[in-house]
C-alpha cells in the first residue's frame, strides 16, 4: 500500500536525495512543494520532470538562515495546497569537513541553524497547522450530530476516524553514530535525531496522528561528498568497503523509505537506518577478505 493524493513539503528537493524523494511521491500520485537554496536551473528541471507525473508542483527559493524566508515557507506552501498539508519532509542540509581546531563559530552555527534548528521550528510551525486542522474536523463531526464536545469523547477512540493521517519525516544520517572530520554535522544530526524521539511521544501531535521518524542513510553519492566520489575515488571505494553488502546506496533507496513511513499509518517515532549495514560494521571489513572468505567456500 502506498500513500497517494497527499500534499508533501521536501526541503532541498531540487537534487540528489531530496530530487529523488520528491519524484518517488509524485511517481506515487501526491503533489508536490519543494524548497531549494540556490540553483534555480535544477529546481526547474525538477520541476519539469515532476510536472510530466501529472501532479501539482511548486518550487520556492528559501534560505534556511533567514528566518523571513523560512515563515514565508510555510506561508507558502498551505496557500498554493488551498490550507492542507499532509506531510512535511526535513531533508535540506548542509556539511562541513575540517579539522577540529579549524572549525570556526560560523560553520558550527550554520550547520546547527540549517540541519537542525530550522528542522525543528519547521516540525513546531507545520505541526501547529496540522493539530489545527484535526481540531477543526473533530468540532465539524460532533457539531453536525449536535453532539457536545467533551474531555471523555476527546480521549475516545471515536476521534481516530475523524483524523488525517500526517506525517513529518526528518533525513538524518548514520554520521550520527560520528565519523572523524565531520564533527558539526555528526552534531546536528544526532540532535536532529533527538527531535525525532521527543517529537513523536509528545501529544501535541501524537494525539493528533501527526506522526513523527527519520531515515538515517548511510554511503550515497551526492552532492554533499561529490568532491570524493568525482575527485578521490580511491577515498569513495576504501569506504564503501565498509558496506557489508559491498556496495554503496543510491538516492531512491532513501526515497522508497520515505514513501514507506508516510504510508505506514503505525509508524511514529522509528529511525529506518538506509546503509547496507554499514552502521553494524565501523570497524571496516575489508571486502577483498569477503572475497577470500567466498572463495573459500566454493
Amino acid at each position: 500500500m502506498i500513500a497517494r493524493n497527499k500534499n508533501i513539503v521536501i526541503t532541498g528537493g531540487n537534487n540528489g536525495l531530496g530530487k529523488a524523494i520528491a519524484l518517488q511521491l509524485a511517481e506515487e500520485k501526491n503533489n508536490i512543494f519543494f524548497t531549494y537554496c540556490s540553483d534555480d536551473k535544477s529546481a526547474t528541471e525538477t520541476v519539469r520532470e515532476i510536472s510530466k507525473l501529472g501532479v501539482r508542483v511548486k518550487a520556492l527559493k528559501v534560505n534556511f538562515l533567514n528566518e523571513a524566508s523560512v515563515k514565508l515557507l510555510v506561508e507558502k506552501s498551505y496557500e498554493f495546497f488551498d490550507g492542507e498539508v499532509d506531510v512535511l519532509v526535513n531533508n535540506a542540509g548542509i556539511i562541513c569537513r575540517k579539522p577540529l581546531f579549524e572549525i570556526t563559530e560560523k560553520d558550527w552555527d550554520d550547520t546547527h541553524n540549517v540541519n537542525t534548528k530550522t528542522p525543528f521550528f519547521l516540525l513546531q510551525q507545520f505541526g501547529k497547522k496540522m493539530q489545527e486542522k484535526q481540531l477543526q474536523r473533530i468540532q465539524k463531526a460532533y457539531k453536525e450530530k449536535g453532539i457536545e464536545i467533551t474531555d471523555k469523547l476527546l480521549n475516545s477512540s471515536a476521534k481516530l476516524s475523524l483524523l488525517a493521517d500526517y506525517c513529518i519525516v526528518f533525513i538524518t544520517s548514520i554520521s550520527r553514530n560520528v565519523f572523524t572530520g565531520l564533527l558539526p554535522y555528526e552534531v546536528s544530526k544526532a540532535g536532529t535525531h533527538g527531535i525525532v524521539g521527543a517529537a513523536a511521544s509528545d501529544p501535541s501531535l501524537s494525539y493528533f496522528q501527526i506522526r513523527v521518524n527519520e531515515v538515517a542513510p548511510g554511503l550515497i553519492a551526492t552532492n554533499l561528498n561529490k568532491h570524493i566520489w568525482m575527485h578521490q575515488p580511491n577515498l569513495w571505494q576504501q569506504r564503501a568497503s565498509s558496506i557489508p553488502l559491498g556496495f554503496t546506496g543510491e538516492p531512491a533507496d532513501v526515497a522508497k523509505a520515505v514513501s514507506s513511513i508516510i504510508s505506514n499509518k503505525w509508524m511514529n517515532g522509528t529511525t529506518m537506518t538506509v546503509d547496507g549495514g554499514r552502521s553494524h560494521n565501523f570497524i571496516g571489513s575489508d571486502l577483498k577478505q569477503q572475497a577470500s572468505i567466498l572463495k573459500s567456500k566454493l
